[in-house]
């Protein structure tokens, strides 16, 4: 047996006793001393104090208190001392002993954790091996580990890590009594030699002891070889019993992304071993946005189950909220302020209780209500747009005849200057811009800036300028005074004829719109209410498009499908149909067990509504564009009008500004300027005018000739 004590002795010399003289250090037992108490005050073993004190024996007989033992022999080194009346002296040996001692445990103790630090690598490194090597593997190492030999590491592993381990040394247990001294063997003072250990026999290299040491691995589902840092860190799960290197992260991320899609959120599994994922592996290896949307669908998915919780039915509203009054039947968002049904999941009907609602003639009382509210809103609406039109035609009406006054002050104002023009003369001095004037009295004008000259044939006054040299002008003038004086009776004719044109034109508009409306009243309300009806029409098969009527009876939820699953769940009644036949879902469904028949009916019922859908399109593109065309043609007929209009006064205003110079009282296209009596250089001038203006008009009248054929296409 080897105790704590048992270690080599390096004291030497013969044995001796508590009763030689030679004993150097000598201790008085005292009360409660034993003999362990006693060898490691002093460092020493119990075999030592056995050998110093041969009276004693192993179980410590014959110790009593007061007795005096030897505890170091002669030989030691220092000084020596005795104990006498009880008390004990030690040597400076005695302290070198002491040291060494310490210096045993500090190696004993590091050499222990070296050892606890090899077992705990390899039983690490066992059940990484296992898990890489399959069960075969696992059995072999459990038999191997069955038996009872050291744990050997491989040397390259401790290398590795940077620890170094020879072998490993077992102290013999010393025999006790004799006459032998301590490490004394066969009568010799030599120390036993400590064999060798033999080296453990060389084991065959599995793939799973270099786990740690590669650089990259081999994913199973790309069938490549990646860098280990593109392989996860733990599991996949904690069910999977396959390495957590046999799947890279970007296929295990793809992987989880696509069955997110394609799966129910609970259904989730590894894809090397079908193992399902739990919210904490999902966090662990799924991208961050697939784990939020994996989080939102299993917190909605939660919620859902909840008897008081129900989901806002407003459009593009995702909220929902706990409603804790159920005699209330009423839920209003908290998000969008939409009120919805709690009893039956769907936005709130209006004007009707939930018993009510279930009951399909309420439901049909109602409709025809609403109808008739939304035909009486129509007729409303209609009223209001014909007055807003009539005001709108008035307010017109007075700009326009704001429009007429102020033309009229401006012709007033030019027919004043046209006045002023024909009772005035301009000076005959160069340089003088002065206009005279003259009522009443002789011919003879005096400018202001001194010049006299004559006021019939505006030549400079002389004297006897009346008798003879004025004679000549005097018919002319007369014939000039005459055609100015038709000109301005003809110009005030004109301009009252185009005051009543004006004003006859303003009442056959505001009579033709009055009539319009009268006419197209009734029919404006009815394409509005056709629009209406055929807008509601096509939400209606948009909606039929894009949901299924659950099959089950007494449900009739329409369903909406938001994925390409043909699996549907119903949120009223929970029940699992398929999209395609609308038969109750089974396993294997999909793809085997489809209805034909009701495949058949449904996909003539697509037609159908799609047919629909688009004969009412083209129904609306067509009355827009009649619409539009409408539109656009009234504006035409008002520009041809405004042009014409335009047109006539500017001729009718030509003509009477060139009749003012122009001796001829109807100017023409045959009008010549050789045919004007040639008294100034304006009047030819004049008459060029004249020609051309006409030429304008003409060119004017055959573009608005051209402008009513188009209108009337």
């Amino acid at each position: 047996m080897v105790s704590k004590w048992s270690r080599t002795s390096n004291h030497g010399g013969s044995i001796i006793t508590a009763r030689d003289e030679r004993c150097a250090q000598k201790y008085t037992v005292e009360s409660g001393d034993i003999c362990y108490d006693i060898a490691d005050r002093y460092n020493l073993t119990l075999a030592q104090l056995l050998e110093y004190n041969p009276t004693l024996t192993e179980s410590c007989t014959g110790l009593t208190v007061g007795q005096t033992v030897c505890v170091g022999d002669g030989t030691s080194t220092g000084s020596t001392s005795s104990s006498t009346s009880g008390d004990t002296s030690t040597s400076g040996s005695s302290g070198s002993t002491h040291k060494k001692g310490i210096y045993i445990y500090v190696a004993v103790a590091v050499v222990g954790v070296l050892i606890l630090g090899v077992i705990i690598f390899g039983v690490i490194h066992w059940r990484r091996k296992r898990r890489a090597n399959g069960n075969a593997n696992i059995n072999a190492w459990d038999s191997e580990s069955t038996r009872k030999e050291p744990i050997v590491a491989p040397t390259e592993v401790f290398a590795e890590h940077g620890i170094q381990i020879d072998t490993t040394t077992v102290v013999p247990e010393v025999p006790h009594g004799g006459a032998e001294g301590p490490g004394d063997v066969n009568g010799t003072n030599e120390a036993p030699a400590i064999p060798d250990s033999p080296d453990p026999p060389a084991k065959p290299f599995t793939p799973g002891e270099g786990f740690f040491l590669a650089t990259t691995s081999y994913c199973t589902v790309c069938m490549d070889d990646l860098p280990i840092d593109e392989f996860p860190i733990r599991p996949v799960t904690n069910l999977c019993a396959h390495s957590f290197r046999d799947i890279c992260v970007n296929c295990l991320q793809e992987s989880i992304s696509h069955q997110l899609v394609n799966k129910y959120a609970v259904d989730i599994s590894c894809p090397c071993c079908n193992s399902k994922l739990s919210p904490f592996d999902m966090r662990a290896h799924a991208a961050p946005d697939v784990y939020a949307r994996y989080d939102s669908i299993i917190t909605r998915t939660a919620v859902g189950t909840l008897d008081n919780f129900v989901w806002c039915s407003g459009t593009g509203c995702t909220a929902g909220q706990i409603h804790l009054d159920p005699s209330n039947p009423i839920v209003v968002c908290v998000l969008c302020h939409a009120k919805t049904c709690f009893s039956h999941k769907a936005p709130w009907h209006e004007g009707l209780t939930c018993t009510e609602a279930d009951d399909p003639m309420a439901v049909e009382r109602l409709n025809a209500a609403r109808e008739r509210l939304l035909r009486a809103e129509e007729e409303e609406r209609a009223r209001k747009n014909a007055a807003e039109r009539a005001a709108i035609l008035e307010a017109q009406r007075v700009r326009e005849e704001r429009e007429r006054e102020r033309q009229a002050r401006r012709e007033e104002e030019v027919r004043g200057e046209e006045e002023a023009r024909r009772t005035t003369i301009r000076c005959i001095g160069d340089g003088c811009l002065y206009r005279a004037q003259k009522d009443n009295g002789c011919k003879h004008v005096t400018c202001g800036c001194g010049r006299e000259f004559c006021w019939v044939c505006r030549k400079v006054w002389v004297r006897g300028h009346l008798g003879v040299r004025c004679q000549l002008g005097e018919a002319e003038r007369q014939q000039t005074q005459a055609a100015e004086e038709r000109d301005m009776r003809a110009e005030n004719a004109r301009m009252a004829n185009t005051a009543n044109i004006a004003r006859e034109e303003d009442i056959r508009i505001e009579q033709e719109f009055v009539s319009r409306s009268r006419e197209k009243g009734p029919e404006i309300i009815r394409d509005e209410t056709a629009r209406r009806a055929r807008e509601e029409r096509l939400g209606e098969i948009e909606v039929l498009l894009s949901s299924k009527k659950c099959p089950t009876s007494g449900c009739g939820y329409r369903v909406q499908r938001y994925n390409w699953y043909s699996r549907v769940t119903c949120i009223i009644c929970d029940a699992e149909f398929c999209w395609n036949c609308l038969q109750p879902w089974e396993r294997n469904h999909q793809g085997t067990r489809c209805s034909p028949t009701n495949l058949r009916e449904l996909e003539i019922e697509r037609r159908r509504l799609e047919d629909e859908r688009a004969r009412l399109e083209r129904d609306q593109a067509i009355e827009d564009d009649e619409s539009l065309l409408e539109t656009r043609t009234q504006a035409l007929k008002a520009e041809l009008i405004s042009c014409m209009k335009q047109a006539a006064e500017s001729y009718d205003q030509t003509i009477a500004e060139l009749r003012c110079i122009c001796p001829r009282e109807t100017p023409s296209h045959e009008h010549k300027p050789g045919n004007c009596t040639v008294r100034e250089r304006d009047i030819i001038e004049n008459c060029s005018r004249v020609a051309s203006y006409l030429k304008s008009k003409a060119q004017k009248e055959a573009a608005i000739l051209e402008l009513q054929k188009v209108i009337g296409q």
